[in-house]
């Protein structure tokens, strides 16, 4: 009997410490005040590492490494992307896969910067956060918009999304 009671504590404590946690983890991500370089920076995690290149000098990288280029499109006032900043791309499965494929960079879309200005007149982006696919050529692969705040359903519907796009492509040809 008290073994039983013991166990039911112990599962207790931990369902309720494990929920605090993600509860503080949205919380955190909703702060309007923290910016998405500040988490940028502040992350010391296995999670996905993203460059500070431009979109050329990101294509230059990705021709030499024989990846492809992954471009987050973001705005400051995105709680979305803020969250995205904080619970997905920091796990080390969104890294694990996104650094071994991909230079991964991102851009704030409400920047006056000749990327910026690039990418929205290009795709006429209007979601945020939106995911761009380049080939190292520059060549569009696929796209997702909207948070996915799970690092496991991002990463898999990262690969279905990109498996379709190529499959769509090879039929075309």
């Amino acid at each position: 009997m008290k073994r039983q009671i013991h166990k039911m504590l112990l599962i207790a404590f931990v369902v309720c410490s494990c929920t605090g946690s993600a509860k503080q983890q949205q919380e955190q991500a909703q702060t309007p005040d923290t910016t998405v370089a500040q988490v940028q920076k502040e992350q010391k995690t296995e999670g996905t590492i993203f460059h500070e290149l431009t979109l050329g000098e990101a294509m230059e990288k990705a021709k030499q490494e024989g990846k492809n280029v992954f471009i987050d499109c973001y705005t400051q006032s995105c709680a979305p992307c803020r969250q995205m900043v904080k619970l997905v791309f920091p796990q080390k499965e969104c890294g694990d896969y996104l650094n071994a494929n991909f230079i991964c960079i991102k851009k704030d879309m409400q920047q006056d910067a000749e990327d910026v200005k690039y990418l929205n007149e290009k795709y006429k982006l209007a979601i945020f956060p939106t995911y761009l696919i380049l080939k190292n050529d520059s060549t569009h692969v696929t796209s997702i918009s909207g948070a996915i705040l799970d690092a496991g359903r991002f990463v898999e519907t990262l690969r279905s999304s990109i498996i379709e796009a190529e499959a769509k492509a090879n039929q075309q040809q």
